[in-house]
C-alpha cells in the first residue's frame, strides 16, 4: 500500500486502491462529496486534488516545493 490512497472496508479489512504510484502521501482529507485532498511529502510536495475515482483534478503549489528558509513565495 506505499504510495496509495484508497478506501479500507473495516467489516472484511478490504484494501480498496484509489490513486496508485503518488509520490509518499503524507495526510488525506475527505470532502463531503467523495473528493481527496493529497499532501505529498516526496519530491512532489504538493497537495493534490483527486476525485473520488483517483483522477487528478487540481495541484497546489510548486513541484519541488519551496526551500524551508528564505523569502515567501507565494505562487508556490
Amino acid at each position: 500500500m506505499v504510495g496509495q490512497v484508497g478506501r479500507l472496508e473495516l467489516a472484511s479489512g478490504s484494501f480498496k486502491p484509489i490513486c496508485k504510484a503518488l509520490d509518499a502521501p503524507r495526510h488525506v482529507a475527505v470532502g463531503r462529496d467523495g473528493t481527496l485532498y493529497v499532501s505529498l511529502a516526496g519530491e512532489t510536495q504538493q497537495v493534490w486534488h483527486l476525485s473520488p475515482r483517483g483522477k487528478v483534478r487540481m495541484k497546489y503549489g510548486r513541484p519541488g516545493g519551496r526551500p524551508a528558509l528564505g523569502k515567501f513565495d507565494p505562487t508556490g
